[in-house]
């Protein structure tokens, strides 16, 4: 049998009977048996019976021999004793064979559908196989190609971090060449102007020194400028970073409120700083990171963070000093005895890890059987929602809200 599959055939065209029926070389259905002419008792008497039987014909010679034996020659009454004596013979052996032919023709039906069975039940199995390979191959279809997107995300954010690094150290680069030929012209010319002036100069390269001086200033002053300029998108990123990973932890050690509250205030926060960052974007005329917006409850994905565990549980168990993998839900489903204590109020999860579950070598993160159930809501009653994680009031026109590390503009410029 022939079990290649043909690539183009997909499961939801997968027509099983019809599989099935190839495999076996067709579904055969049941074989019935009615007994034929030679299982029936009286077809197989009327043929004992008949005169040129031999068996008749032997009960009417030794009737005749009897009866002439006994004076009775050509005695009508010695020939019917003959056949009576004959058809009490022939009937059980009638029925013998009628008998017989009966088994033998039931034992064949039996056999025919025995083979029918067996045949139909190739035919499925050969089909079901099939079906699971093509099931399998499309399933593995599907895995490569997300590998491959992953793949890909994670390469373009690479290069877009080694475009940023390369472009900053250049223009830094630049500026500092910049800035260092025009300070090195300036004395120069300062230099070769001093010497060539007399006493009644000196007024005169006073005033050059001046404008000298204030030039410098102005090269110095717009060097630092554009220094900054450069350097303010990685240092807010790694400022906002920072505040993030602290707000976070803050939201998700909050008792007060469940996960969706958590999401919510997560989110508030990022959709505030994202504000912020475009204000400030405009502000110094420089392009800002994009900062995506992390979940409580969203699966990982994110570079670094392990698969079994949440973007926010990843910061808390940062936080808290637990393993980067820690996932409470699956740690109380491979300890039941830790779930009891849990669910009895005597203990966290986190807290049992910390004092007693890594020195017992306990599993924190890993579960093979089946996916997590989702945790039980943690409250969150009494505190809206939208009102979780929004900072009291929109940056000021004129000074960043976020502590970035460079000051207002205004300390900037003194």
């Amino acid at each position: 049998m022939d079990m290649t599959q043909s690539p183009m055939l997909k499961a939801a065209d997968f027509d099983f009977s019809k599989e099935a029926g190839a495999a076996s070389g067709g579904m055969q259905g049941a074989t019935t048996w009615t007994p034929s002419d030679n299982a029936m008792a009286a077809n197989q008497l009327t043929k004992l019976l008949q005169t040129d039987n031999k068996l008749m014909q032997q009960a009417r010679s030794r009737a005749g021999a009897a009866s002439a034996r006994r004076g009775l020659m050509n005695s009508s009454i010695g020939v019917e004793a003959g056949e009576s004596a004959a058809m009490g013979v022939a009937l059980p052996l009638a029925q013998q064979d009628a008998s017989t032919y009966a088994q033998s023709e039931q034992f064949n039906a039996g056999a025919a559908n025995d083979f029918a069975r067996d045949n139909n039940s190739f035919g499925r199995n050969a089909a079901l196989t099939k079906y699971q390979g093509i099931l399998a191959q499309e399933s593995q279809g599907r895995d490569m190609a997300w590998r491959s997107g992953e793949n890909a995300l994670e390469r373009d954010f690479q290069g877009n971090q080694a475009q940023l690094g390369r472009e900053f150290q250049t223009s830094e680069r630049i500026g500092g060449q910049e800035f260092s030929a025009g300070q090195a012209q300036i004395g120069r010319d300062f230099e070769s102007t001093e010497r060539g002036l007399d006493r009644t100069q000196q007024t005169a390269l006073q005033q050059n020194n001046q404008d000298w001086q204030a030039k410098q200033n102005e090269l110095n002053q717009k060097f630092q400028m554009d220094f900054e300029k450069f350097r303010l998108p990685m240092n807010m990123m790694a400022n906002f970073t920072d505040k993030m990973q602290s707000f976070v932890t803050q939201i998700m050690s909050d008792p007060n409120l469940d996960a969706n509250a958590k999401d919510q205030a997560i989110a508030n926060y990022y959709s505030y700083s994202r504000q912020t960052m475009g204000w400030m974007s405009s502000f110094f005329g420089s392009e800002m990171p994009n900062m995506g917006t992390p979940t409580a409850s969203a699966g990982s994905g994110q570079s670094g963070i392990p698969n079994n565990v949440s973007p926010a549980q990843y910061q808390r168990n940062k936080a808290g000093g637990l393993p980067d993998d820690f996932n409470p839900e699956i740690y109380l489903r491979n300890n039941p005895d830790v779930a009891a204590a849990v669910q009895a109020g005597q203990m966290t999860a986190e807290e049992h890890w910390q004092r007693y579950g890594k020195n017992e070598e306990r599993r924190n993160g890993t579960w093979n059987s089946s996916t997590p159930a989702a945790a039980p809501s943690v409250g969150g009653a009494g505190r809206p929602v939208a009102d979780v994680g929004v900072p009291p009031q929109s940056p000021s026109p004129d000074v960043p809200t976020p502590n970035t590390g460079l000051g207002s503009l205004a300390d900037r410029e003194r």
